[in-house]
């Protein structure tokens, strides 16, 4: 319901930007609606827009952004590079003692 509201009040700022009389009633209306809003709620506060303005900064890319050229693939956690390393040396283990014991079938 809000973002519905949200919408529908931008689509009536962006319509009326081009009419300074038009300008001259949605300012008025505003002030209206937003005295019958604090009779309803109590005081409402609005901060200046170019306040707001002054306050946003540069946009950086993450920390964890890929480089240009590199390919998009999630990054491994630490557990995860370990447990690979901990598979690897298994396999290499498994794989020398299968070797081993087949040389020794050869002998006998």
């Amino acid at each position: 319901m809000r973002m519905q509201m949200q919408r529908k009040l931008h689509k009536l700022l962006c319509s009326s930007d081009s009419n300074a009389s038009v300008r001259l009633l949605r300012e008025e209306s505003f002030k209206k609606l937003k005295h019958d809003v604090e009779e309803q709620v109590g005081s409402v506060y609005f901060s200046d827009s170019d306040s707001a303005s002054i306050r946003v900064g540069t946009i950086s890319n993450p920390k964890g952004s890929r480089k240009k050229g590199e390919r998009n693939v999630r990054r491994k956690s630490i557990v995860e590079i370990k447990s690979n390393q901990a598979r690897g040396r298994k396999k290499s283990t498994t794989a020398s003692t299968s070797i081993i014991d087949l040389e020794n079938c050869k002998h006998s």
